[in-house]
């Protein structure tokens, strides 16, 4: 970096991921289903011991469900929080706005190098079957980039899909000025297809 250091940076952006229209009927669903068992949990625990077996059985087995039901439906509400401290990118994704859990995290030098995602200086890595995180918001037509980092710990290459914004790409390239790209080299732009994508995480 010729001498320069960046202290008390800190670069923050958030995509949200598309919910689908079924989900939300199905988010709605799950949240009735949770109040009803909280209420016949509720109502038929005082009698618990005088219901036949089979029947708390099976009212057990209906409250898990509606407990299930509410988790995973807090599952479909998904964002990814991009993050840059000084020389530290860390990918967080949030469930249903209130868990927050780290996804990646690597020095910026670890990056190899990150270009659109039809880039010629990306699409090189396509099919080769690296463990791939897909951080996008998975709405047609909007442009993503492919970034490619060295994962020290497990000694091979990664690859992320992300949407950066321009504040996060423009101090990625004040500070990695030869290994990100923001052109296409004449190229369109596009998804790749999920024939392409192998060992994706969703």
């Amino acid at each position: 970096m010729n001498g320069l250091t960046y202290n008390d940076v800190f670069v923050e952006e958030i995509v949200v991921r598309q919910l689908y229209p079924f989900m939300k009927p199905i988010r709605w669903i799950a949240y009735f289903m949770t109040l009803l068992c909280g209420v016949l949990f509720v109502t038929a625990l005082p009698a618990v011991t005088r219901i036949p077996l089979v029947v708390c059985t099976l009212l057990c087995l209906f409250i898990g469900f509606g407990f299930l039901s509410f988790y995973y439906s807090n599952h479909l509400l998904v964002e990814f929080e991009y993050t840059i401290t000084n020389r530290e990118m860390e990918l967080f994704v949030i469930y249903a706005h209130r868990k927050r859990k780290l996804l990646l995290s690597f020095q910026l030098d670890d990056i190899v190098v990150c270009a659109p995602s039809m880039s010629k200086r990306v699409r090189s890595y396509a099919g080769s079957g690296m463990r791939t995180f897909d951080c996008t918001s998975r709405i047609e037509g909007i442009p993503f980039y492919t970034l490619i980092y060295f994962d020290k710990r497990r000694n091979e290459n990664r690859r992320v899909f992300w949407e950066p914004g321009n504040t996060l790409l423009a101090e990625l390239k004040r500070q990695l000025p030869q290994k990100i790209y923001t052109d296409l080299e004449g190229e369109e732009d596009g998804r790749e297809t999920e024939q392409n994508i192998e060992g994706i995480v969703r």
